[in-house]
């Protein structure tokens, strides 16, 4: 029993004595695992067609995310195996792997090999060697940004093709491929002399190939010399614009439906049949419409850009609640005070769309005088729940909006039965700017559309045809505004993404930071847009000036 306990102590020893563990104490290891050249597979061989390449280190390690790290270029057509055996990587060939002739191969690491104790990744290591006589040394490097935004875009395959086929992307893999960075840039290293077709391309698929509708891309409008002084790319990247079709529809009552698209709609119209009456408000990709009087027979045909996209059935469904049951009445405090601008009108919401309303019951008064105002009603044209008023405000006067009873009508036939009011004021036009705007167009045989933003929110936009050059934006309250600009190619008063097989690069889009709006004072501006997507400021340009009225 003795001897027993004394072997199996010895044992946990022994055990304990084989365990690699972090040593304590003394400075941080910083330095990565550096290769051991005489125990590895030659660097940079040429006439080299191996079956396996090793790399052994100076230093204990371990393998990190290996498909996402490991990148080879020219991609393989199967997958390679990655293991690690003591301290050597081994990196070995699909045994059906044919390796291309007078070729050379770069196996980027990536951040795959790290030390066992600290962590420390072997950045930068690719290996390189050649199926022919010479190790090509020519380079190719840019950045990826995203074609709206301009913002970069990491994890991007940059692709190269020798094929020069315009369907060569859909078909093969590249020739060449890096991937690009958190700062958007790539550099694919070791390329030979010659032309190539270039795509970057965020392959969700991971095949190498442009083979899904919206994988986003980016390419070139020419070749690509590769030579002793290739020029640096830029790919703008975007996902094309893909026909629109109906996802899904969910009845959230009967006489309510949330309607979800593939992408946002353009020009959405609807075609009511058998229906008494129809209402629509759109958000994003999904549109939520209510309609009334539906039976077996009702349906809605559902257009975009005056083309029928998919037709719907708006039977009733059993077990579910109907419209017809919901109340009309306003949103929020029965007796608001509200301010508004000289020229804008203003609206009330209201808990469902606007059927009608009775003009009797609605009355508009100003300071203490009993007159009834002849003030103007209408349906807001994004939101059917909100009723809009106008009149053309007096700043020293104060107004009272009065919405009686029965004075509004819901899709649903249901009257509004309590009293709204209203106590409105107008900003005084000395506490409020104008921007004065002239463009200077990069092309002036092109239209535009300018938006005008505050906090990256569109207040609103002006589509400018070609040859119209000035908008002026008035009565704005002070503060931060910036535009952005649409170079409208094909006039639709839209940003178009690319499209590969139409040769179509993404409209650019300009943005602008102006100087800030002062009260009672003219913003004139004056821009001469040149770089897509790149801020602007006006602080620092001569071209913008703040003049009192």
């Amino acid at each position: 029993m003795t001897r027993f306990f004394i072997f199996f102590v010895t044992m946990l020893f022994l055990a304990s004595c084989a365990q690699i563990t972090a040593l304590e104490g003394g400075a941080k290891d910083e330095t990565p695992p550096q290769i051991d050249s005489l125990h590895s597979s030659p660097m940079a061989a040429t006439n080299y067609h191996p079956k396996k390449i090793k790399l052994t280190f100076n230093e204990w390690i371990k393998l990190n995310n290996v498909l996402k790290n490991v990148l080879v270029s020219p991609p393989l057509v199967n997958r390679p195996k990655v293991t690690l055996k003591k301290r050597t990587v081994i990196f070995e060939f699909d045994k059906d792997e044919v390796l291309k002739e007078n070729t050379t191969y770069s196996i980027n690491f990536g951040s795959a090999i790290v030390d066992l104790t600290e962590g420390n990744a072997a950045k930068g290591l690719t290996y390189v060697f050649s199926t022919g006589d010479v190790i090509d040394s020519l380079s190719v490097q840019g950045t990826v940004v995203d074609a709206f935004t301009g913002k970069p875009l990491d994890n991007i395959n940059v692709m190269l093709y020798d094929n020069l086929e315009d369907s060569v992307v859909y078909k093969e893999k590249p020739y060449y491929l890096a991937i690009s960075d958190k700062s958007g840039q790539f550099r694919i290293n070791n390329v030979r002399a010659g032309q190539f077709k270039a795509f970057a391309l965020k392959d969700d698929d991971f095949d190498y190939k442009f083979s899904q509708v919206d994988e986003p891309i980016g390419f070139l409008p020419d070749l690509v010399t590769v030579g002793d002084s290739t020029p640096t790319l830029k790919f703008r990247v975007t996902s094309e614009l893909i026909p629109l079709k109906l996802k899904g529809k969910k009845t959230i009552l009967n006489g309510v439906k949330l309607l979800e698209f593939n992408r946002t709609p353009r020009e959405l119209s609807f075609q009511p049949v058998e229906v008494e009456a129809f209402r629509f408000q759109e958000k994003g990709d999904s549109v939520k419409i209510w309609y009334m009087g539906a039976d077996t027979t009702s349906e809605l045909v559902i257009l975009s850009e005056k083309a029928i996209i998919d037709t719907i059935s708006l039977r009733p469904k059993a077990r579910i609640g109907n419209l017809t049951l919901e109340k009309m009445q306003g949103i929020g405090e029965k007796n608001q005070r509200i301010s508004t601008l000289p020229q804008k009108s203003i609206g009330v919401a209201f808990s469902l769309p606007i059927l009608s309303w009775n003009d009797s019951m609605i009355v508009l008064t100003q300071d203490s005088l009993a007159a009834k105002l002849a003030v103007s009603v209408r349906i807001d044209s994004v939101n059917p729940q909100l009723l809009r008023f106008g009149f053309p405000w007096v700043e020293t006067s104060t107004y009272q909006l009065t919405i009686f009873p029965q004075g509004v009508k819901g899709i649903n036939g249901k009257q509004l039965q309590d009293t709204l009011t209203q106590k409105i004021t107008v900003t005084p036009k000395e506490q409020l700017g104008n921007i004065l705007f002239t463009l200077i167009p990069p092309d002036s045989t092109l239209q535009y559309v300018v938006k005008l933003l505050q906090n990256k929110k569109e207040l609103t936009h002006t589509i400018l045809p070609q040859g119209t050059t000035k908008v002026e934006w008035k009565l704005l309250p002070p503060g931060e505004y910036s535009l952005e600009l649409v170079e409208d190619n094909n006039a639709n008063g839209y940003w178009d993404p690319g499209n590969y097989l139409q040769a179509q690069q993404p409209e650019r889009i300009f943005v602008k930071t102006l100087e800030k709006l002062r009260a009672n004072w003219d913003l004139e501006v004056s821009w001469n847009p040149t770089t897509s997507n790149q801020p602007e400021s006006s602080n620092q340009n001569p071209e913008s000036s703040n003049q009192p009225k």
